[in-house]
């Protein structure tokens, strides 16, 4: 028993003898060069970007280019991208809409209690009225935003006017009041609206 455990020690003492040696002998083998080698180079990239904004300062470039980005920016802002598919009112129509939707799903309080199943049809005017009324025209038409203010000065309780197209912030700065503008035409879907100017009361 003592000889069988003693060759097994001898064995792994070989192999391990043997897997060190040839490992050695692997690791100081000469492959030679099959290429040319370089150095490698890499440029620091923040010293690079300073050396381009400090030839830029110097040049006035810089200034040019924070110039176009302010102006870009306050372009974009001014005037937004216009909502499509809106066309201008020849007749004066009036409808009643109904912001009625069906729930897909149940909704429950935290505590597990239902408020309501799905395909319940909910009625949002039903809980809460709208508080003031939504006036939407397009801003690049004169008449359309002359209606608007007229319509503006009559209510008590101002209502929003709501951009679909137009220079929002010249607007505002025109006529002296807070105007919205219906950004990817959200409003406009959500009320049925095709046609322009509307008043939703």
């Amino acid at each position: 028993m003592k000889s069988t455990k003693r060759m097994k020690a001898i064995i792994l003492l070989i192999m391990l003898t043997s897997t060190f040696s040839y490992s050695s002998l692997l690791s100081a083998k000469t492959l030679g060069v099959y290429g040319a080698t370089f150095p490698i180079i890499e440029p620091d990239l923040l010293k690079v970007i300073q050396e381009k904004l400090a030839q830029f300062k110097k040049t006035g470039r810089l200034e040019q280019l924070e110039r176009q980005v302010s102006q870009t920016a306050k372009a974009r802002l001014n005037t937004p991208k216009p909502v499509m598919g809106i066309e201008k009112a020849t007749v004066n129509t009036r409808r009643v809409f109904d912001p009625s939707i069906v729930l897909s799903r149940d909704i429950k309080t935290p505590q597990g209690q239902y408020i309501a199943h799905a395909g319940d049809v909910i009625n949002p005017l039903e809980k809460v009225s709208l508080r003031k009324a939504l006036i939407f025209i397009d801003g690049d038409d004169v008449a359309q935003m002359q209606w608007a203010m007229r319509m503006y000065q009559k209510q008590t309780t101002k209502p929003d006017i709501i951009l679909i197209n137009g220079h929002i912030l010249d607007l505002m700065q025109q006529y002296h009041i807070k105007l919205y503008f219906d950004q990817r035409g959200l409003l406009t879907k959500r009320f049925g609206i095709s046609k322009v100017p509307s008043m939703i009361t």
